[in-house]
C-alpha cells in the first residue's frame, strides 16, 4: 500500500464560535503478487477527503458542536487474497482481489448545557455514518452445511445513533436522578446464497437511575433499563426477529 495525501484547513476564531473548514486529496496505490499466480494485483484510486467542524459557545456551560469528516479504509490483506483458507473445512473463506476501498462519511452534531447553580444537566446527540462500497462477506451454504465466505464490495451502508441524557439534583432525597434514551439503526446488504437482502436493524432503550450524592462513605445507585430491538429482512422474512 502506498499513501500519498496532501491538503489546507482554514479557521476561523470567534468570540463565540469556531469555524474549520478544509478537505485533503488522497492518492491510494496498491501493488501485490501472489506466488500461485501469474497476473499481479494492481490497482490505485485517488480521492477527495473533506472536513467541518463549526463549535458554538452560548455562554453559561452551554455549547453546540457539528462535525463532519470523511476517510478511507482499504481491504485487508486477508481479504484481498484469492486463495481458499480450508483450515475449517466447515468454513471456507476466499478473498477477493477486485475490492475496492470503503469511503466513509461521519456526522455528528452534539449539544451539552449545564448549570452549576442548579446542577441539571442535558446533553444529546445525532450521528450517522455513511459507507459507499462496504465491504461485506457474502455467505453461502452448500447441501453438505458447508459454509463459504467471500468478501464483496456492497452499494452502501448506513448507521445512526441518538441519544439524549439529563440529570438533575432531587434534593428532598439528597440524591441525584439521571435519564437516558437512546436509539440505534443500521441499514445494511447481506448476501445469502447469491440473493441481497437488506436488513433493518433498530435499538431503543431508555435507563432511570437515582444515585446518592454524597459518596465518602457510600456510594449507591438504584434504577431500572428497558431494551427493545428489531431485525427486518425485506426477502428472508423468516430471519425477522424482535
Amino acid at each position: 500500500y502506498t499513501y500519498e495525501q496532501g491538503g489546507m484547513n482554514f479557521r476561523w476564531n470567534r468570540r463565540d464560535y469556531q469555524l474549520t473548514l478544509g478537505a485533503a486529496l488522497q492518492y491510494y496505490r496498491l501493488e501485490g503478487r501472489l506466488l500461485s499466480e501469474t497476473s499481479p494485483i494492481k490497482d490505485s484510486y485517488l480521492r477527495l477527503l473533506p472536513n467541518l467542524r463549526f463549535q458554538r459557545d452560548f455562554g453559561g456551560a452551554k455549547e453546540l458542536t457539528f462535525d463532519y469528516r470523511t476517510s478511507i479504509q482499504e481491504p485487508r490483506l486477508e481479504q484481498l487474497q484469492p486463495i481458499i483458507d480450508n483450515s475449517n473445512p466447515l468454513l471456507l473463506y476466499q478473498g477477493n482481489p477486485d475490492l475496492v476501498p470503503e469511503y466513509q462519511h461521519d456526522w455528528r452534531v452534539s449539544y451539552l448545557s449545564f448549570s452549576q447553580f442548579s446542577q441539571i444537566s442535558l446533553f444529546g446527540s445525532i450521528s450517522a455514518t455513511y459507507t459507499q462500497n462496504k465491504i461485506i462477506n457474502a455467505q453461502s451454504i452448500d447441501a453438505s452445511l458447508r459454509q463459504r465466505l467471500r468478501p464483496v464490495n456492497v452499494e452502501d451502508d448506513w448507521t445512526t445513533n441518538s441519544n439524549v441524557s439529563f440529570g438533575a439534583p432531587l434534593r428532598f432525597l439528597k440524591s441525584r436522578m439521571s435519564l437516558d434514551m437512546g436509539h440505534r439503526y443500521s441499514r445494511s446488504i447481506l448476501f445469502l446464497n447469491d440473493q441481497q437482502n437488506r436488513v433493518n436493524r433498530q435499538n431503543w432503550s431508555i435507563e432511570w437511575s437515582v444515585s446518592n450524592r454524597n459518596t465518602e462513605l457510600v456510594d449507591l445507585q438504584i434504577g431500572a433499563a428497558l431494551g427493545y430491538n428489531r431485525l427486518r429482512y425485506d426477502v428472508n422474512e423468516e430471519f425477522n426477529q424482535s
